[in-house]
């Protein structure tokens, strides 16, 4: 993760308070919690934009409401 000052972390490195980039810009950390080791997949987008995630990570569906990848597969929704 890259925090504000362009220093390079570990996610388990973050502090508390400090500001990392993400798609919309710097945010602050407010609080980390582990979630232990989880499997990551890789999805590709219809615009051809790749993420890697694990299959509780949310999207915002067609419906406006935002669902973990594994709901949006059991239920073959669609990610706008």
């Amino acid at each position: 993760v890259e925090t504000k000052s362009g220093e390079r972390k570990c996610l388990k490195d973050l502090e508390i308070g400090e500001f990392i980039n993400s798609p919309d810009g710097f945010i602050e950390v407010i609080d980390k919690f582990d979630t232990g080791l989880k499997d990551v997949y890789e999805i590709e987008l219809s615009c051809g934009r790749k993420i890697t995630c694990t299959l509780d990570h949310k999207f915002l569906c067609e419906d406006m409401k935002v669902y973990t990848l594994k709901y949006i597969i059991e239920n073959n929704l669609a990610i706008c």
